[in-house]
């Protein structure tokens, strides 16, 4: 059904970026083929700034910050279009495959057993951010990861 609107489009060029971001976002994979788009993740503490990506919250898609004056930012999408906006409208990202660097915030612990035995730690946040970071902060001492998916 695409296809046939598709060829409506009488703009070769505009035709050729459809077609290519309709077969990027629908391309299908793992053992149920499951449709999936890279993930991103906003970060309302980080401050947006000058070359960093942030999230439209009209839209919700990603752009990357080409300038700020004032309380304007100049946003550039994944094909180099420029546009304004607010910068209270956009909110600070990041982008799969993008560096994170999380911080962890003590909110308190769970003892079980001895005072001096370790405690647990509980991680909210992203999945792949979490286990990323636990590579560096807890190297070859982690003994059980419990994940639990919460549908907000």
């Amino acid at each position: 059904m695409f296809e046939v609107y598709l060829n409506e489009v009488t703009d070769e060029t505009l035709r050729a970026k459809l077609k290519a971001e309709y077969e990027r976002t629908t391309k299908k994979f793992g053992l149920v083929f499951e449709r999936h788009s890279p993930e991103g993740i906003r970060m309302p503490q980080a401050q947006v700034r000058r070359g960093r990506t942030v999230i439209r919250e009209v839209d919700g898609t990603f752009h990357k910050v080409r300038a700020i004056s004032g309380d304007t930012v100049a946003l550039a999408d994944e094909y180099g279009n420029v546009t304004e906006e607010k910068v209270a409208n956009v909110t600070a990202a990041r982008q799969f495959g993008e560096v994170v660097f999380p911080g962890l915030k003590t909110v308190g612990s769970v003892h079980a057993g001895n005072q001096e035995d370790p405690a647990h730690v509980v991680i909210n946040g992203e999945n792949f951010h979490a286990l990323e970071m636990l590579g560096y902060t807890h190297p070859e001492s982690v003994d059980l990861i419990y994940i639990e998916y919460l549908r907000l």
